[in-house]
């Protein structure tokens, strides 16, 4: 069974929008472990379905990226450190684009004869396959 962390602070629109998401996952899946990284009192909905651990700091968008490795209990760099750890074995955060890929490539390394981190996107396409934007 996938283990997938995923930090709930630094959201446009907060916490809720994960919360609700990963509810209507589980109800139609099982297959998938969740770690939800963010305010406790945020995620009390999510008691009985997924791990909840409680951090006390948030990146926000207009930091830079190598402040990630400042904020220790950030929510950001804890759901990172679970892959790191072996707790998950991925991990989603919807907060700043430059301190995720930073702590990622801090954090976990790269993939070995991979000379650098990229983000990576599938676009839809009117045949239905997609295209990977990297």
């Amino acid at each position: 069974m996938p283990k997938i962390a995923i930090d709930t602070m630094g959201l446009d629109l907060g916490s809720q929008i994960v919360v609700r998401s990963i509810k209507k996952y589980i109800k139609e899946n099982k297959d998938v472990e969740f770690h939800v990284f963010g305010k406790e009192e945020e995620l009390q909905e999510l008691k009985g379905l997924a791990t909840i651990y409680n951090c006390s700091q948030v990146m926000e968008m207009e930091e830079g990226a190598l402040d990630v490795l400042r904020k220790k209990d950030s929510s950001m760099l804890r759901a990172i450190s679970a892959v790191k750890d072996n707790i998950a074995d991925g991990v989603i955060s919807a907060g700043s684009t430059g301190a995720f890929l930073t702590g990622c490539t801090l954090k976990l390394r790269l993939i070995e004869n991979i000379s650098r981190a990229a983000l990576a996107v599938v676009f839809p396409t009117f045949d239905g396959k997609g295209v990977l934007l990297l």
